[in-house]
């Protein structure tokens, strides 16, 4: 896929170019990444890293490390949030499991039918 530049920006994660001690004593070298990520996406990212006090060259650096850690993804990967439908059947849902005696129920198929035809 091709991307328009004007749609998208361009991430640029830009490390200190000199040589830190790991673990163990041993020297890394530092990196440049580079990432394409959809520009308005960029833009809350930088502004909630500036409100928790990190840069974004920080935060990545604290999510590969836990991925890293953990052999994982570090967070929890889900759908997107549910609508406001959906939302509002979740909750009707759970006030039925809750109230059971407010649920009208039929002793057959052909009730329920019956009450429909009747409306």
């Amino acid at each position: 896929m091709i991307l328009d530049m004007k749609e998208k920006a361009m991430l640029v994660l830009m490390t200190k170019p000199k040589k830190e001690l790991g673990k163990e004593g041993s020297i890394m070298a530092n990196t440049s990444v580079i990432m394409k990520i959809d520009e308005n996406l960029n833009r809350e990212l930088k502004d909630l890293m500036q409100d928790l006090g990190l840069d974004l060259n920080t935060f990545f650096t604290i999510v590969a490390r836990q991925a890293v850690r953990e052999q994982a993804i570090p967070f929890y990967v889900s759908r997107e949030i549910p609508n406001e439908e959906t939302i509002a059947a979740f909750k009707e849902v759970e006030e039925m499991r809750q109230h059971p005696e407010k649920i009208k129920s039929y002793d057959s198929f052909a009730e329920l039918l019956q009450e429909v035809e009747d409306v």
